[in-house]
């Protein structure tokens, strides 16, 4: 659940709504809920709860309280949280309807935290700043990139939570969730479970009603920023429709179809998110969330194929509101790495790796700020630097995979020249490499792209010997057949499918190989069956090592089959552009 709209640099994050679970008041409440009732308001929080170890100390508690399902709900408390939102005396007021309500706004709110907080590859909680106030603590987190800022409570001797902001929003949603059960009208949070006609609706209501602040024109800024994100992602599946019609055409050797009508690139979306952001900075200075958003939005482009944005913004201007969040923000690292960014788009490079180096001052213990400094002195030819930097990193990692692992980047490939600075800096750290598959798989890679091929097949050998993986052996049939080792290529994915029996790109390569060695039937028999493990498969039937079977009449209609997959479904694409839009 994405529930805080935030941008990932250097990349823009695609924005998508949340739905929280919903359940009917009053019924459906877990005894932990109901415990609390109007009935018992006066009951102790922690008199018949189980306590989690973690509960002892806050910073514990918020790195550890997502990770076991069990454990997770121990540190809410309806009654704490409630007293926090709207003041003991406040609460102590509402009837047993208004109760029920907030209660049910309780465990919705709890819930759906799980959405964002309970995933397959659990991010660390990395601790920013930490603000104690007798027995109330707040803690300002990051996780991967999203900014969290938590209200603890102790009672009793242990800790719990009470509220849970979204930083970059400026949105407490648990204050925001139950003072929305009392008034569901004036609630924030219900933008995300809506479209996006529906936000802005909700949001202008809001604004008639309450006036403008800068919460709600942050929140209408994050909408339209969204909207345009959601835009942007249709054209890039048209485009993708488009390339693929071609495609197909060009191999039926059709007559040429006139191009689709593109839509244009209108971004007036991003001029009012703009001037909305700046509206927000000249009234209320102090507000800080809307520096970091205006600085992204000056800086970083929606264009999926443009990065950093071209011509219509104002690289300056960004370096500007970003420094200026810094200086309101200062335990964040985020503003530094977008101004490390905007600073190598200045080509201002002195500049540039003082704001990466500012990031790691701020936040030492995640990879990824080392990792984006040695890059960048690798562009910079700065080779010396950068062997300093990669030992730090290493220093940071608890292992030295993780760290050769935070040097990949899938997005990009390596040239020559900078493959070479590359290898030269992993070769300088020859212990740390001989123990690391990770790293081993990124030599073989880099002097791939030097043209070492021998070089590349010994450096696979080596991270085989540590952990054989059926795509181990699968890039080293690769590479053996860009030797011509044809034998070689076969034996490697035999051993690849001996791993994994249902890897097609191993049986795509043994074809290879056996078209090669002139086993024409064996190399049929592995293209259908590369095709009956991945029918929209993306291998292309015209590789010149598969030439061999050119003239076999199997083979032609094999390459029919995969030119009828290449033809998109156009009622998914009609499904795609009628479904709701989400914020």
């Amino acid at each position: 659940m994405r529930k805080h709209l935030l941008r990932l640099p250097p990349i823009l994050a695609r924005l998508a709504g949340c739905q929280l679970m919903l359940c009917c008041l009053g019924a459906g409440l877990p005894s932990w809920v109901q415990a609390q009732s109007a009935s018992q308001a006066q009951t102790p929080p922690t008199s018949a709860r189980p306590v989690a170890d973690f509960q002892r100390d806050p910073v514990r508690l918020v790195k550890e309280f997502s990770r076991t399902e069990s454990t997770r709900d121990l540190p809410f408390n309806l009654l704490l949280t409630a007293e926090y939102v709207f003041g003991a005396e406040r609460w102590g007021k509402l009837d047993d309807k208004q109760r029920i309500a907030v209660g049910a706004a309780f465990e919705r709110t709890v819930n759906g935290m799980w959405e964002t907080w309970d995933n397959e590859l659990p991010l660390p909680v990395r601790v920013l700043k930490q603000e104690v106030q007798g027995k109330r603590t707040v803690l300002t987190v990051l996780r991967g990139e999203a900014l969290f800022r938590f209200t603890l409570v102790q009672r009793d001797g242990i800790w719990f939570i009470t509220e849970h902001e979204i930083a970059d929003d400026a949105l407490p949603e648990f204050a925001d969730a139950l003072q929305g059960a009392l008034r569901p009208e004036a609630r924030r949070g219900r933008i995300y479970d809506v479209s996006f006609e529906e936000a802005f609706k909700s949001i202008n209501q809001l604004i008639a009603t309450d006036g403008e602040s800068a919460e709600l024109l942050l929140l209408k800024a994050r909408v339209l920023s969204s909207q345009q994100a959601e835009e942007e992602s249709v054209r890039l599946m048209e485009r993708l429709r488009a390339q693929l019609e071609a495609r197909a055409q060009a191999r039926q050797a059709l007559p040429e179809q006139p191009a689709p009508v593109k839509r244009p690139p209108a971004e007036p979306g991003a001029d009012q998110v703009v001037e909305l952001l700046k509206r927000i900075v000249s009234r209320w200075p102090d507000f800080t969330p809307a520096y970091l958003a205006l600085g992204r939005e000056l800086l970083y482009s929606n264009n999926a194929d443009e990065v950093i944005n071209p011509l219509s913004k104002d690289t300056q201007q960004a370096v500007a509101m970003l420094q200026q969040y810094a200086k309101l923000a200062p335990y964040d690292p985020r503003p530094w790495r977008d101004l490390a960014t905007a600073f190598e788009q200045l080509e201002r490079d002195t500049d540039a790796e003082i704001a990466y180096r500012a990031a790691i001052e701020r936040d030492r213990s995640y990879l990824d700020h080392h990792a984006a400094l040695v890059k960048f002195l690798l562009g910079q030819e700065a080779l010396s630097k950068a062997k300093q930097a990669f030992a730090q990193l290493l220093k940071a990692a608890e292992d030295p995979d993780d760290a050769f692992d935070s040097l990949i980047d899938d997005d990009e490939g390596f040239d020559p020249d900078s493959a070479k600075l590359f290898e030269e800096l992993l070769l300088a750290f020859p212990k740390e490499l001989a123990a690391s598959k990770a790293g081993l798989s990124l030599l073989a890679e880099i002097q791939e792209a030097q043209n070492k091929l021998g070089d590349a097949i010994k450096s696979v050998l080596r991270a085989i010997a540590i952990e054989a993986e059926a795509d181990d052996y699968l890039y080293l049939s690769q590479l053996y057949r860009e030797q011509r080792r044809f034998s070689e290529a076969l034996n490697a994915a035999n051993q690849a499918l001996k791993l994994d029996a249902k890897a097609a790109g191993a049986y795509f390569e043994r074809a290879c190989a056996q078209a090669q060695l002139g086993h024409k039937r064996e190399a049929l028999a592995d293209l259908k069956q590369m095709l009956a493990l991945d029918a929209e498969s993306f291998f292309d039937l015209d590789e010149p090592d598969l030439q061999p079977l050119a003239a076999l009449p199997e083979f032609k209609a094999l390459k029919e089959k995969l030119k009828e997959a290449a033809v998109p479904d156009e009622t998914k694409g009609a499904q795609l552009q009628a479904a709701p839009k989400k914020p």
